[in-house]
């Protein structure tokens, strides 16, 4: 092989270098600007709001099956972590078809309720809203997903 090869192939190296040194740095930069943007669309930590008859054992039934499905465990060291609001009312009258645990088919009805609040990781809102949907009474309980973009910086250190 030439000398002239050589330097050839030395300078396609040095190139091929320079040129993956470049792909390195442009996708460590795309890297960050999706994670940003991940955040933003689909924030790390979650809350979740859930409605229920004012009744201390099912408050209590509800917060077990959703902190073991991963929610109130954002902290080290505290597990089963909700704020519970009770002495609520809930009115509503069940309609033709429905099956209702609470009340009569065409009669209005009003319940003594709570609302459950207990932070979740986004990835597992899924397993909390169906472990809480195995243990609600209602048919069609409610239960509503908050998304907090900024709480992950926060708690940046200790989300599960």
């Amino acid at each position: 092989m030439s000398e002239e090869d050589k330097s050839g192939i030395l300078e396609s190296l040095d190139q091929l270098l320079q040129s993956n040194r470049a792909t390195s740095l442009v996708y460590s930069g795309l890297v960050k600007i999706l994670r940003d943007i991940s955040e933003k669309i689909q924030p790390k930590i979650s809350q979740v709001a859930i409605n229920c008859p004012d009744d201390l054992q099912l408050i209590n039934a509800i917060i077990d099956a959703a902190s073991h499905a991963g929610a109130g465990n954002t902290w080290d060291s505290y597990h089963r972590v909700a704020m519970v609001v009770r002495d609520g009312m809930e009115t509503f009258t069940p309609s033709a078809g429905a099956d209702p645990n609470i009340g009569t088919i065409g009669i209005r009805e009003e319940v003594k309720s709570a609302r459950i609040f207990m932070q979740v990781p986004s990835r597992s809102i899924n397993p909390v809203v169906e472990a809480i949907r195995m243990v609600h009474p209602y048919e069609n309980p409610v239960i509503e997903v908050y998304y907090l973009p900024h709480q992950a910086r926060r708690n940046e250190k200790t989300i599960r």
